[in-house]
């Protein structure tokens, strides 16, 4: 919608359309969270794996006097050392890194179509079509990619994905709000 728009000024295909985006643009802003996460994740996973590997020695001579703690310590990082190839955190870095760019891309195509939308230069079977076209595009990337690895689902992570697109569309397109 342009600046002067409302959503009663647009007929049901831009309407889909317009809400076609926002979801689009609300999975990348979710998977973006997602990523953080699980960036975040892994790398605390990886500073105490070094932290006890390598301070194993020279921490079993400090703590000589409560080795108990110690080895405690030192059989967890031996146990996530086991498991860390069965956690899903480096896999998911690198599925939702080469899922967002694909993601973006397509957004940006969207985004792309929604002027000739928003001024009416297309025809309802046109906007439908390009709205069918993204939607199917959408989820053969998510298909591709999530395959080999799933996705959580965070309440969280949604909610902050929401308020960014509507930070997001509210700053483009100068709205009150996204529905």
């Amino acid at each position: 919608m342009n600046g002067n728009q409302t959503m009663q000024d647009v007929n049901k295909y831009q309407y889909r359309y317009w809400n076609e985006m926002v979801q689009l643009k609300t999975t990348i802003f979710y998977l973006e969270e997602c990523l953080h996460e699980s960036e975040k994740l892994d790398k605390y996973i990886n500073i105490y794996l070094a932290i006890t590997s390598n301070g194993s020695i020279c921490g079993w001579v400090i703590w000589k006097e409560i080795s108990i703690v110690w080895a405690i310590i030192i059989a967890a990082s031996q146990l996530i050392n086991a498991i860390k190839f069965y956690l899903p955190f480096s896999e998911r870095i690198k599925m939702i890194s080469k899922m967002l760019p694909e993601l973006d891309n397509l957004f940006n195509l969207a985004e792309k179509s929604w002027f000739q939308i928003a001024e009416g230069e297309l025809f309802d079977e046109e906007i439908h079509d390009l709205n069918i076209n993204i939607k199917n595009r959408e989820m053969d990337i998510v298909r591709k990619y999530t395959a080999v690895c799933s996705l959580p689902y965070k309440k969280s992570h949604l909610d902050k994905a929401m308020v960014f697109a509507q930070t997001y569309f509210s700053n483009f397109y100068k709205l009150g709000g996204i529905k």
